[in-house]
């Protein structure tokens, strides 16, 4: 009977230390994040994810002076870099998320993040109807700079974040100096976030 008891005790004490626990806890916890970390169900291949983005304001949903920086990894261009196509989902626009194709750039950083001078843009067409953002660079990227850990780095400042939050597949494919037709690179899912605070 004893143990009996001191068991119930136990219980009762694992309980009501856990119940503390939850309650300091805060009641919204952040869904989306300004860093790709983990995806584990996004019906995207794992092979055609590309988990290197950041945003740098923290993807607040209808926040307007967001920054998107993609990042292309170098080893999956293959024979350079001419045009970049960026396909942006539907509703994205739909819940008035917007660009400014004034502030659009396109740089090259090693794996060290160090970023190298800015690549210059000939022309930007932003195809509302298609959803696709393309962009010719003024000099192609060759294939051998972007060996040994290079990446692409495309940058999106002012940015107007959705007025509603969720994930958002922004894909990329390039188009080289030499080929007619574009090659995908992958798809990257943006997390936009709740900024209301979850009131």
């Amino acid at each position: 009977m004893p143990a009996t008891a001191t068991l119930k005790r136990r219980f009762v004490t694992a309980i009501a230390a856990a119940s503390c626990l939850f309650a300091g806890l805060p009641a919204h916890v952040s869904w989306a994040q300004a860093t790709p970390g983990l995806t584990i169900f996004s019906g995207i291949p794992r092979e055609d994810l590309l988990n290197d983005y950041h945003l740098d304001f923290e993807g607040r949903s209808g926040f307007n002076r967001e920054r998107f920086k993609l990042r292309i990894p170098g080893n999956r261009v293959y024979a350079g870099v001419a045009d970049i196509y960026i396909t942006y989902p539907k509703y994205f626009k739909e819940n008035q998320g917007k660009f400014d194709l004034e502030k659009v750039e396109v740089r090259l950083k090693n794996d060290r993040d160090r970023t190298f001078p800015i690549r210059s843009v000939s022309e930007i067409d932003w195809s509302e109807q298609n959803y696709q953002i393309a962009i010719s660079l003024e000099q192609p990227i060759p294939a051998a700079e972007l060996e040994g850990g290079q990446k692409i780095e495309v940058v999106f400042s002012g940015v107007r974040n959705p007025d509603r939050p969720g994930f958002f597949y922004f894909s990329c494919e390039v188009q080289a100096p030499t080929e007619v037709v574009r090659r995908y690179i992958g798809t990257w899912v943006i997390g936009i976030d709740d900024s209301s605070g979850g009131e």
